[in-house]
């Protein structure tokens, strides 16, 4: 369900973002924002990295989706408001959105599962990742013409939170004996 939302979020958002930026900014500066993005992104994988070291991965995973979700929201009042500049930030903010929350969910369930449930349970969770981009695009289009293309932006943070509530039960749901961090 996490990865579901997931998918819809991350294809909603990115459609705003893409969308305005190919309107406001232009597709000659593509290659600039997806630069900018990816150097970008080595700082925020790495600080997400060291973040995840130091806290429990199984409550970190659902305040990292609410945060997330926060940030989609000035964001959202910033494009309304049509700040110059906010398009080229939103692109390159989508990005570190997806990247951040598949990372933190990625390490959280290496924490939670071993070996064997990961290869069982791996596909499923990558189908409902799928799901989620298919149906968060197909959706995308109908509620952009309905309600106006940035009104996406706080439905992708509702997705966020929703993918938040979901993790919470997967707190109860750690091995008895966790090796990794030397607890009981």
């Amino acid at each position: 369900a996490a990865l579901f939302l997931l998918g819809w979020t991350d294809v909603s958002f990115k459609n705003v973002a893409e969308t305005f930026f190919t309107k406001r900014v232009g597709v000659d500066y593509y290659p600039w924002a997806f630069l900018a993005s990816s150097l970008l992104l080595v700082g925020t994988t790495w600080g997400i990295g060291r973040l995840a070291s130091r806290m429990d991965l199984l409550r970190l995973l659902p305040r990292t989706f609410f945060a997330l979700a926060v940030l989609l929201l000035p964001i959202w009042l910033l494009v309304r408001a049509e700040v110059p500049g906010i398009y080229a930030v939103q692109l390159i903010l989508q990005k570190q959105l997806t990247s951040i929350s598949l990372i933190v969910f990625w390490v959280a369930m290496g924490e939670l599962l071993h070996a064997r449930q990961a290869k069982r349970l791996f596909a499923p969770m990558m189908a409902g990742l799928t799901v989620g981009t298919i149906l968060g695009s197909l959706a995308s289009g109908p509620l952009g013409a309905w309600l106006g293309i940035d009104v996406l932006l706080p439905l992708s943070a509702v997705t966020m939170v929703a993918a938040g509530v979901v993790t919470l039960p997967l707190r109860n749901l750690r091995p008895r004996f966790d090796h990794h961090r030397g607890r009981p």
